[in-house]
Parts: structure tokens; C-alpha cells; sequence
């Protein structure tokens, strides 16, 4: 039943990350919001809502290291075998915002984990802990990576309002199909629940198979 659970909420998890970004993305449509801020919010956040869920989860029934666990082993499948795979089958460009703004970033955020992390070596404490005060840490590179999207999102559509692209730009709205209101809504909603039921049932499965089979709540989350 475990198996059955962790199974069927990652089935539930990643349909509603699917169904949270389209409604989402044609809710901002809707509202006349710009592609560039949807991408770098509602389809960044929704790819990353099944662990968002899991975690938070996982920290209510007070399974921290499924937590920890899940996120560390998420961006080492990102990192290791998705880049890895894709740049067999086609060489990856790294663009000049790219290696000056954003590997440094990813870099400084890994580094940050492992600094806070690591207590016991850097602040002599007979223990490793990631306190409230970490979190509001993490929080704040957070925002200020974000400030930085937007950044980049604005001087994006700058350039593009100043090239006068309105062909272009007519063109790609009128081959999109954007879902209606009510339904972008009813997705929305389908979206949240399938997060929010998904990470339940990934917890409870992921917790039973560790107890099961004696390993670590770690283990099952990397």
C-alpha cells in the first residue's frame, strides 16, 4: 500500500503542477500579463511545486529528512542527468547572462546549504540544524534573484517595444489557445488539489516504505 500511495501521489503531484501552470499561464493572459513574467514565475514555480509540497508536508508530520532528502536529490537529477542527457543528444549554449549571472547564483545557493548545514565544523555546536534564521536567509537570496528575473523580463520587453516587433508579436498570440476563464479557473483549482493531496500521499508512502524496509526517510527522499 505504500508503494501504491508514494505511486499514485506522484502521479497526483506532477498532474497538478501541469494543470496549475496552464491555468495559471492563461489566467496572467487573461489579465494581459507579459510571457516573460509568466515563464520566470507561474511556469518557474509550477515545475517546482511537487517537492514545494512534499517538503512543506513532509515538515509538518515532522519528517525533515525526507525533506532535505527530496530537494538535495532533485537538483542533482536537474543538474546531473537532465543537463546530462540533453547535452548528449544536442551541445547546451551558455550565454554570457548565463555564466556572469545565473551559474554563479546556482553555485552561491548550493554553497549557502552547505554552509548552514555544516554547523558542527564552522560554529564548534554539537549538531547540524538549519534554523529559522537559515531559512530567512535562503528567503532573502530568493528575492533577490527574483528582483533580478524581473529585471532581466523588463529590460526584455524594453527592447522589444523599441525593435517594434508587432508582426512577430501578433503572430505568436494568435497561434496560442488560451483555455477560457472558467476553465483556466476549474485548472487552477484541479492544479492545487492534485499538489496538495499528491505530497500528502507522497509523504505517507515515502515514510511507510522507509519503515518497511529499515532505510532511512533520507534515502527514500534523494
Amino acid at each position: 500500500m505504500e508503494l501504491i500511495y508514494l505511486l499514485g501521489g506522484i502521479l497526483l503531484a506532477v498532474g497538478g503542477a501541469h494543470y496549475l501552470v496552464d491555468g495559471g499561464s492563461a489566467i496572467a493572459r487573461h489579465l494581459d500579463i507579459s510571457t516573460l513574467v509568466i515563464g520566470s514565475t507561474v511556469v518557474a514555480f509550477g515545475t517546482s511545486m511537487p517537492e514545494f509540497t512534499v517538503n512543506v508536508n513532509s515538515a509538518l508530520h515532522g519528517s525533515t529528512d525526507l525533506a532535505l532528502g527530496n530537494i538535495l536529490g532533485s537538483n542533482l537529477f536537474n543538474i546531473c542527468m537532465v543537463i546530462g542527457v540533453v547535452s548528449l543528444m544536442s551541445p547546451i549554449s551558455v550565454g554570457p547572462d548565463a555564466r556572469s549571472k545565473d551559474l554563479p547564483m546556482c553555485l552561491l545557493s548550493a554553497l549557502m546549504v552547505g554552509i548552514c548545514g555544516n554547523q558542527i565544523y564552522i560554529d564548534h555546536i554539537a549538531y547540524h540544524q538549519l534554523f529559522p534564521s537559515d531559512g530567512l536567509v535562503f528567503l532573502c537570496f530568493f528575492a533577490i534573484f527574483m528582483r533580478y528575473v524581473y529585471g532581466e523580463a523588463a529590460a526584455s520587453e524594453s527592447h522589444q517595444h523599441s525593435a517594434k516587433k508587432k508582426g512577430f508579436k501578433r503572430k505568436a498570440k494568435t497561434s496560442e489557445q488560451t483555455l477560457s476563464l472558467p476553465k483556466a479557473l476549474a485548472a487552477l483549482v484541479a492544479g492545487l488539489a492534485g499538489l496538495v493531496f499528491g505530497g500528502e500521499l507522497i509523504v505517507d508512502g515515502a515514510s511507510g516504505l522507509a519503515r518497511g524496509f529499515g532505510i532511512s526517510e533520507r534515502v527514500i527522499g534523494l
